[in-house]
């Protein structure tokens, strides 16, 4: 190798190794960090599964990409279940004659050593599992026991259909966290109720503001909507039935600002009977505070702080008949029936969105809206000026939707080998030429400081790596050796194994790959010989090979004719580099006529390595036509 393109070789490996290390070293870590204050979206998709997607990733986080492990679940609660400042997922699903209870922690911030559970590189956990006697039924969480930090969890059970005809109860049960400082991971019973209805939909929210949630529960086939207090059971303060006009969904929210929340509820009604209630607690009753009646009635409904101003808005779903025209699906009502952007929305024509949730996707303070439906979910972005929504592209069931801050505590990004290049590369000319790399290994996520240990996959004598073991940021030197190596390009891989378990892209593997080049430059590669036409008169043709030796080294060499065809012809068929440096190659007059190919071999003796062959294609090529294309010159103005 020369010695000025060996400078420049060792220059580029530096800047290489530099540059990488240095965008290694100053890339964003993904540390824990406590200023996320966007909502994440969770939803179900066609086959049960739990999915979480934010829309809004941080710039200094991983982004939370959760799915649960395994599908089938039918409803959904958010809670801040550990008390650790955000949200964890509470699930419900049948199994067998029974179902399960679930409560998982999509994003972990305090992980033990050896911990396994990890998303798109963000730790996530199971703090809970609970198997039910009876199929699950409504699932809501609230704060039913302001004296215990975190959330409670209400659940329903319902016993096969032969048993409810013969008056065994529909079974709800509140659980909360034990002790005073719950972990998510151990429950127990604070009340239990049995009903004989069954409740389809829950909704809980402090409605007489006595500082504890109630629940709002609904029994859609015998048209009830009950309000409770919970206390070491479940005591009934409100009902209205009517099982002509079947109450649909409820929820508890701050519709009108100020004084306790509101319980905002929907029916099937037909007209001139209202299908949407806001009913409020005064003098120890929930009073009627305002009725509208909608045709067709929603069968969807939730709420959201558009304008940030802790006064929420109810969005009601319904399908409407293709064939009535500009008839919304989406109807917006706030405390003044009106709103400062978005207004009713028609939606698509097939009735596809059935479920919806109001959440501060953006982190701005005011919420948006978020709908599903089977193929996608859409998030109007601003509704609080205009109509204007963008659309994520995924299956859904489309109705089971909840918005919520699952990482404001930051994330735990699993630890993660990384290399300052992402392979290592070099050329040497046989013989004893050697060169060295140096990398350097990291944790990338955390910077955590983890024992690895290092070995070449493949037992080489042209590459090894120093040291064999370490701890992380572990600074590598890679030897590649040229020694008994004939020309070629070899391959092998550098493999970082941690000692610990949970460390993602383990082993690390950095490929390597060494050009080993005789040093000896032949110009050009293949040489052509065009007859024209076939049947043209002989002529004798030749052409002239360069060789070039790196570094003016002393290299001997024979050049033959593979097949010894009498017709080609090489002069001088040997000689020493770098003094004879030319060859000629010539065909007689008598060629062949016909187009074939033959090759010229370059036998080179090196020092201090077995001889080395090189060959160059020859074509000798009998043209019938030729073809010819316009020449375009350009000149300079």
């Amino acid at each position: 190798m020369q010695p000025g393109r060996r400078a420049i070789w060792r220059a580029a490996l530096a800047c290489l190794a530099g540059c990488w290390l240095a965008t290694l070293l100053y890339a964003p870590v993904y540390a824990l960090t406590a200023a996320n204050t966007d909502d994440e979206i969770v939803y179900l998709d066609p086959g049960g599964a739990i999915r979480v997607v934010d829309p809004r990733p941080s710039s200094t986080q991983l982004t939370v990409q959760w799915a649960s492990p395994e599908g089938g679940w039918t409803a959904l609660a958010l809670g801040d279940f550990n008390a650790d400042g955000d949200l964890e997922i509470a699930a419900l699903r049948p199994e067998g004659d029974g179902g399960r209870l679930a409560i998982f922690d999509p994003v972990v911030i305090d992980v033990p050593a050896g911990h396994d559970k990890y998303m798109a590189g963000v730790a996530w956990d199971l703090l809970y599992s609970l198997s039910l006697a009876e199929r699950p039924g409504a699932l809501v969480s609230g704060n039913f026991d302001p004296a215990r930090p975190g959330a409670e969890l209400l659940y329903s059970e319902v016993p096969p259909e032969e048993q409810i005809r013969e008056g065994a109860p529909i079974r709800v049960t509140v659980v909360r966290g034990t002790g005073a400082a719950p972990d998510g991971r151990n429950w127990e019973t604070m009340a239990s109720y049995a009903s004989a209805f069954n409740w389809t939909w829950a909704a809980s929210g402090n409605a007489d503001g006595d500082g504890a949630d109630e629940v709002a529960l609904i029994d859609r086939t015998a048209g009830n909507l009950a309000l409770l207090r919970v206390t070491n059971t479940l005591a009934p303060f409100f009902s209205n039935r009517n099982v002509g006009l079947a109450w649909q969904q409820a929820a508890l929210g701050q519709f009108v600002a100020g004084g306790p929340t509101e319980l905002v509820a929907i029916r099937d009604a037909a007209l001139p009977a209202n299908s949407f209630w806001v009913f409020r607690y005064e003098n120890n009753t929930m009073v009627d505070l305002r009725g509208e009646a909608f045709l067709p009635s929603p069968t969807a409904l939730f709420l959201a702080d558009l304008g940030g101003t802790g006064s929420e808005a109810a969005m009601m779903l319904r399908s409407v008949r293709q064939e009535v025209r500009g008839r919304p699906r989406l109807i917006i009502r706030d405390n003044a029936n009106s709103t400062t952007g978005m207004r009713d929305a028609l939606l698509d024509g097939d009735n596809g969105y059935q479920g919806g949730a109001g959440g501060d996707i953006d982190g701005d303070g005011r919420d948006e809206i978020v709908l599903v439906r089977d193929s996608r979910i859409r998030i109007y972005t601003e509704p609080e000026k205009s109509a204007r929504f963008e659309e994520i592209l995924t299956p859904t069931d489309a109705r089971t939707v909840r918005a919520g801050n699952l990482d404001a505590n930051g994330l735990a990004g699993q630890s993660r080998l990384g290399a300052s290049l992402e392979r290592v590369a070099a050329t040497l000319r046989v013989g004893d030429d050697n060169d060295s790399v140096s990398l350097q290994v990291s944790d990338i996520t955390n910077a955590e400081g983890l024992a690895v240990n290092v070995r070449v996959e493949r037992e080489s004598q042209w590459v090894s790596v120093t040291p064999s073991s370490g701890q992380t940021p572990l600074t590598l030197t890679v030897t590649l050796d040229s020694s008994g190596l004939n020309p070629g390009v070899y391959q092998n891989r550098i493999l970082v194994d941690a000692e610990r378990s949970g460390v993602a892209d383990d082993p690390l593997a950095i490929p390597v790959v060494l050009t080993v080049e005789s040093g000896v430059t032949i110009q050009p590669k293949q040489l052509a010989f065009v007859t024209y036409p076939c049947d043209a008169a002989p002529a004798v043709q030749s052409e002239v090979l360069r060789l070039t030796s790196s570094d003016k080294l002393a290299v001997s060499y024979t050049a033959t004719v593979e097949g010894g065809p009498g017709w080609i012809t090489v002069t001088p068929n040997s000689g020493d580099l770098p003094d004879d440096d030319q060859l000629t190659v010539r065909v007689a007059a008598d060629r062949p006529r016909e187009s074939l190919t033959v090759n010229l071999v370059l036998t080179l003796t090196l020092p201090g390595v077995p001889e080395v062959k090189q060959r160059v294609p020859v074509a000798l090529v009998c043209a019938s036509a030729r073809l010819f294309l316009p020449s375009v010159m350009t000149g300079t103005p």
